[in-house]
């Protein structure tokens, strides 16, 4: 594995002038190590420019020319051969990259993480920073794997929130003990080794849909168990991120959040791709440091989305003109970063799950009018029995999603009539959860469906009645008994 670490020591001497042989001298450590080379950019540049690398304000469209000289000189050292790359300190000792989609500035380090000039992220980027102390803490954590007490932050129901039920049943399989939060929170922060959030933030705070802060920087608590936070959607991590800097200068281990907010509230698109496709990259590969899972994840963004192109035309330009989806899918690619202990890596153990699932088919199925166009089984309910969801995963070609119409029975009973276009938010288990993404020719679909809670035997059917080509039931579909769930309310008003 190729490691380079990246300082710019001048900064960080002006920065932090009585902690600066300190951090050099864990830096020395870390590279010893891990065999890893360690390139001080302001040395190059000063010998090249005769001056020191200084980084301006943001914003500044002069960020983006030193953002390229560094690149230039990495490639330069490495030859373009690299593993991971480590940026010690934060965006005002080595730059982001400022880009301009549609006069709006987006700040990033994702080119950083291409090197071979395919448009794609091949590098796992982590950017180590807060104060001297929390910065020599990432580089010399001697426990880079997480503890299994996982929190997730989200007042949706779980039971029909994709992102929420997808992280808890692929953390549950890999030995964590998962516990749910909608409001409040903050005391379990200090006890937990994994935090996830899905609901609104800012630099300074989390918060759930309702407005109710999880967390804010001010009131960030000590944590002693150096947590791994995943963040999604909203940004929490622009430069300057208060949040941030709390969080790792508190204890955390590593931080994977946004620089920029994108709309990804539709089940699978967007935003929510990107989550899919880094718990897809998780259960294929749960020894991977989180660096590592988050720069595959967006690389499978980036092709799913056909974005290489583009991203390299971007990177050269610095400004496009795109419009709405293209700047949704552009920004949702570049927005998500890790930063803190670089080689940080999620628990791995036993542990019960939290609801039980029995699987609708053991293979692929295919349906078409035509032909076979049913699926039936049959499961029961028992007293002790909570409420029961169907998750159901099929592929079609994009092109019939207009004409395609999928019919779910219970009993005899119509449930569900579901449209192969139709894309559903969800709020409470009254709803359901519909969408997913397009991949070439081919649409990949997500589905939770609630199901009638009724002590006994049940038979369920899923038909294809409109749409004729082939439609593929995949095995990752199941029915999903779960316990009683406690769910939250909106606040009542003054």
């Amino acid at each position: 594995m190729k490691t380079l670490i990246l300082v710019n020591m001048h900064a960080l001497t002006e920065t932090y002038p009585q902690e600066t042989s300190n951090i050099e001298k864990t830096v020395e450590a870390f590279a010893r190590k891990y065999d890893a080379k360690v390139l001080d950019i302001d040395q190059v540049y000063r010998a090249k420019t005769g001056q020191h690398l200084s980084v301006p304000t943001y914003p500044n469209p002069e960020l983006t020319a030193l953002a390229k000289a560094i690149k230039t000189e990495i490639i330069s050292q490495t030859g373009g051969q690299l593993d991971t790359l480590i940026l010690v300190g934060d965006e005002s000792i080595i730059p982001m990259w400022e880009i301009r989609l549609d006069d709006n500035p987006v700040h990033t380090d994702s080119f950083y993480s291409d090197l071979d000039g395919d448009g794609l992220p091949e590098v796992a980027t982590t950017r180590v920073l807060g104060n001297p102390e929390a910065m020599q803490r990432q580089l010399s954590e001697t426990a880079e794997v997480g503890g299994p007490e996982a929190t997730i932050l989200c007042s949706e129901d779980t039971r029909i929130h994709l992102e929420t039920q997808r992280f808890l049943d692929v953390l549950t399989q890999q030995g964590h003990q998962v516990a749910v939060l909608g409001r409040g929170g903050k005391e379990r922060l200090p006890k937990s080794d994994l935090i996830i959030h899905f609901g609104h933030g800012t630099p300074t705070s989390l918060s759930n849909r309702f407005g109710e802060d999880f967390v804010t920087a001010k009131g960030m608590p000590m944590l002693p168990r150096h947590p791994i936070a995943i963040v999604d959607g909203c940004a929490t991590t622009p430069p300057g991120s208060a949040l941030l800097r709390a969080f790792l200068n508190n204890g955390g281990r590593a931080y994977l959040g946004s620089t920029e907010t994108v709309w990804g509230m539709v089940p699978a698109r967007h935003t929510n791709q990107l989550v899919m496709h880094f718990l897809d990259t998780y259960e294929a590969h749960p020894d991977w440091t989180v660096a590592r899972l988050l720069i595959a994840a967006r690389a499978e963004y980036a092709r799913v989305a056909l974005l290489s192109e583009t991203l390299l035309e971007l990177e050269q330009k610095e400004t496009m003109t795109v419009g709405w989806d293209a700047y949704t899918h552009l920004t949702t690619f570049l927005e998500w970063h890790a930063y803190g202990t670089p080689f940080a890596r999620l628990h791995r153990g036993n542990a019960c799950p939290v609801f039980a699932k029995y699987p609708l088919v053991k293979d692929t199925v295919s349906l078409t009018v035509e032909k076979q166009n049913i699926v039936e089984t049959t499961f029961a309910l028992t007293s002790e029995d909570g409420q029961p969801i169907l998750f159901l995963r099929a592929d079609w070609l994009d092109s019939i999603s207009d004409s395609l119409t999928l019919r779910i029975r219970q009993n005899g009973e119509t449930l569900h009539e579901l449209k192969g276009n139709e894309h559903i938010i969800y709020q409470r288990i009254e709803d359901i959860c519909v969408g997913g993404y397009i991949d070439g020719e081919l649409y990949h679909a997500y589905w939770l469906l609630p199901l009638q809670r009724e002590i006994g035997q049940h038979c369920l059917r899923i038909e294809l009645v409109g749409g004729g080509t082939q439609l593929s039931i995949l095995p990752e579909s199941a029915i999903e008994i779960w316990p009683e769930w406690e769910t939250i309310e909106a606040p009542e008003e003054e």
